[in-house]
């Protein structure tokens, strides 16, 4: 379980879409929209949206220090 806020989520996907979106691949995937009002119910499906859209781009093969670093997987060099 990775501890993040939404914020931080956006922050990683306008900067994976910067280097990537384009070059390498066509699109990312769609990073799930941030709601004004949240009860329960709404913050686990976007947390389960959250997960998925981690392992999509996990899935893309993208390795990109950016997303270790995030999901606080070691670099090689350590």
């Amino acid at each position: 379980t990775i501890t993040k806020r939404y914020r931080q989520f956006s922050e990683l996907h306008v900067k994976l879409t910067k280097l990537y979106v384009g070059k390498r691949f066509r699109k990312l995937p769609p990073l799930p929209a941030k709601q004004l009002f949240s009860n329960q119910r709404l913050a686990q499906e976007r947390q389960v949206k959250l997960g998925t859209y981690v392992r999509t781009l996990l899935a893309m093969e993208l390795q990109s220090p950016l997303v270790a670093d995030f999901l606080g997987i070691p670099s090689d060099s350590e």
